[in-house]
Order: C-alpha cells, then sequence, then structure tokens
C-alpha cells in the first residue's frame, strides 16, 4: 500500500508550537486524528552543520517527547511519533509511540548511520513494526532503503520533495521497493 503522509509539528521549547494553538485548525477542518512530531529545532541545531550532540540536546530531545506524550484531546486523537537523532535513543522508544520520525535536509547535521546504536534502533523498530517517516537526502534516503530498512516499513513525506523529488525518486525506483 502506498499512502501520503500528512503531519504535524507541535512543540514549546525552541519553537512555540502549542497543541492549544494547532487544535482549532484541526478541528475547523474535521480533522479527528493527527500524527504529531516534535519540531525539528528541538532536536538537534538544523542550523549548524558541524552540531555535536550534547547531554543539554538530549535532555531537550527527552522534554520535547514527553511533551508530545501529554497531550490530551477529547476530539481528536493524537498519534505520537518518535523522533530520531544521533543517540539513536532506542530505550526511550515507548510503547505509546506508533511510528519513528527521521529527519534532515542535505544542508543540515548528518546521521551517524555507521554507529552500532543506529542498527540497534533499527532492529528496535523492526521488532516493534514501527513504520519510520523517512526525510533525507537522495543519496541516503537510497542508503537507508537499500542497506537499513530492510523489513521495514517507511513512509516518504511532502511526496518526495524534500528527498531528492518525486521524479528522481520514481526513475530510482523507491517506489517500487516491498
Amino acid at each position: 500500500m502506498q499512502a501520503i503522509d500528512c503531519h504535524i509539528h507541535s512543540g514549546i521549547q525552541n519553537v512555540f508550537w502549542r497543541w492549544e494553538d494547532i487544535r482549532p485548525l484541526l478541528v475547523a477542518a474535521g480533522i479527528t486524528g493527527a500524527g504529531v512530531i516534535p519540531p525539528v529545532e528541538d532536536i538537534y541545531d538544523r542550523y549548524n552543520y558541524y552540531f555535536k550532540d550534547t547531554s543539554q540536546w538530549q535532555a531537550c530531545r527527552r522534554q520535547a517527547h514527553r511533551y508530545l506524550l501529554g497531550l490530551k484531546d477529547p476530539e481528536i486523537e493524537i498519534f505520537p511519533y518518535f523522533f530520531v537523532w544521533n543517540d539513536f535513543a532506542w530505550e526511550d522508544l515507548g510503547p505509546q509511540y506508533v511510528a519513528i520520525k527521521w529527519h534532515r535536509h542535505p544542508d543540515e547535521p548528518e546521521y551517524h548511520y555507521r554507529d552500532p546504536r543506529c542498527l540497534e534502533f533499527l532492529e528496535v523498530a523492526r521488532s516493534r513494526h514501527l513504520p519510520i517517516l523517512l526525510e533525507e537526502s537522495f543519496q541516503n534516503t537510497l542508503f537507508f532503503l537499500e542497506k537499513l530498512a530492510q523489513g521495514l516499513q517507511v513512509v516518504i513525506p511532502h511526496l518526495g520533495g524534500l528527498s531528492g523529488g518525486y521524479g528522481p525518486l520514481r526513475r530510482a525506483e523507491v517506489f517500487d521497493h516491498p
């Protein structure tokens, strides 16, 4: 099955995208369920290509995830996504999460794909049957699908527009992967 992803970001640390501000838009549109992801700005410094992770950033990520898990709504079902970064904190990947957000743009810091914890994280995701919402550079998308994604369900958001474009992804037969 192929599906179109539609998700939102909500957080209150390094950006101010409160659920209370987003919610009226969803209600007005008749939306009764939303995939909710922490903002990139609460996960890593996207404006510093040479970003080095710190305990402060790890605490910021944990707080961003706690914020999502604390959201409750009487009308809208909230589907929290776990936003993974280079600490590959699979220990924090609780049963409340419905999917994983794997995200970076080409001018942002890179995932450490060769870190053994990356493979451990993917194995946990695989064992829990958690889909991965993958937004990466074109080359890293191909690498991820060919080398890492065996047995994983992968969703490419934004119709591939931020992962190299729909046309190049189609020509690379990305959408033909099982």
